[in-house]
């Protein structure tokens, strides 16, 4: 597992707590607590010294499917484009072979022997 980029959801996930833009944010669209603590959602306050293109946004963790974080990706809390701005590619991270939230639904979909596919992460 990549510590650094666990570090930085840690402090994405911990951040959350204390805005009220984000937490309003995820209640408007129904977003259990419990949902949050689960997919381990967070916010990039303004003031973090991470990249800045992620400044204000919602972080949702990306994860491999042995639920190794691999990156993030930021959704805006407003009308701001782009809505989502991603982690930059990396040998871990490329979006075109990750299916958010597999590494939670695996077992289920074995288990079932089906599997229905969506576009986005909420």
């Amino acid at each position: 597992m990549n510590n650094t980029i666990q570090n930085v959801i840690d402090y994405f996930h911990s951040e959350l707590k204390k805005s009220q833009i984000a937490k309003d944010y995820l209640k408007s669209r129904s977003i259990t607590k419990e949902t949050i603590i689960k997919f381990k959602l967070g916010y990039a306050p303004s003031n973090t010294l991470y990249v800045p293109r992620f400044h204000d946004r919602l972080i949702v963790p990306i994860c491999d499917p042995y639920s190794n974080p691999v990156g993030w990706t930021a959704r805006t809390l407003t009308n701001e484009h782009p809505k989502y701005v991603n982690t930059k590619e990396s040998p871990e991270f490329q979006k075109s072979r990750l299916l958010f939230g597999y590494h939670l639904a695996k077992k289920a979909i074995f288990k079932s022997g089906y599997v229905i596919l969506v576009e986005g992460q909420f």
